[in-house]
């Protein structure tokens, strides 16, 4: 690969997100809140 294809190549990906960052982190936001509602409900549950 050349200099000049290797520039071209990071000019052409800033700014682009990561999508596999992306996904983890809007799963692990969603298990989260899951993991709340959960205890939250359980919680009521028992009292």
């Amino acid at each position: 690969m050349s200099c000049n294809q290797r520039r071209y190549l990071l000019v052409a990906n800033v700014g682009r997100e990561d999508a596999k960052k992306h996904l983890e982190e809007h799963v692990s936001n969603l298990m989260s809140s899951n993991v709340i509602q959960t205890i939250t409900m359980l919680n009521n549950c028992t009292s």
